[in-house]
């Protein structure tokens, strides 16, 4: 017995359906004020870096320019899948 790695496929086809919910959720939550951002925050970077190949530190949720990318990363990839 070993030890077994879970791989994902990286980039936004291959996330599942019910992540790609919870993703797009957390994106909603963002914007509600009733809301703790911090939360949404912690899902949206763990999605980014388990799904999108990023290596982001639980303190990247206090930089901008890396709350910036990842937010919007996935945003455009929502649009683009919305048409």
């Amino acid at each position: 017995m070993g030890i077994e790695f879970v791989r994902h496929k990286k980039g936004w086809q291959g996330i599942p359906l019910h992540e790609k919910k919870i993703i797009k959720k957390s994106i909603l939550d963002l914007s509600d004020n009733t809301k703790d951002r911090r939360d949404a925050l912690s899902i949206l970077f763990e999605k980014y870096n388990l799904y999108m190949g990023g290596r982001y530190k639980p303190s990247s949720q206090t930089c901008g320019s890396c709350v910036s990318n990842v937010v919007n990363t996935f945003k455009a990839q929502i649009e683009k899948e919305n048409g």
